[in-house]
């Protein structure tokens, strides 16, 4: 005598592809908002840092234009310091 059984027994291969899909499905939305978040972190670094590149880029156009005009207006202490700085970097990076 046979008995059939109208409800899928757990190994029956449509319940665990069934589980398998929804496990997937998860995993994609996961996956989806994650990588999403990582995209807006990064951008809004990206875009911060951008910025900052543009403040230090000016602020190191002003000490340039500052050091050209001192080199203009007192030649010879400019010349003197030069001259001092690099015997005191030669003295340094021969150690």
């Amino acid at each position: 005598m046979s008995t059939t059984s109208s409800s899928s027994s757990p190994l029956d291969p449509r319940v665990i592809s069934q589980h398998a899909q929804t496990g997937i499905d998860q995993l994609k939305s996961t996956a989806h908002s994650t990588v999403d978040r990582v995209a807006e972190a990064a951008s809004s670094t990206a875009d911060r840092l951008g910025a900052r590149t543009e403040e230090w880029i000016a602020t190191k156009d002003d000490w340039v234009d500052t050091a050209r005009g001192y080199v203009r207006e007192h030649p010879v202490p400019a010349l003197a310091m030069a001259f001092v700085a690099g015997y005191l970097l030669s003295r340094l990076a021969g150690r």
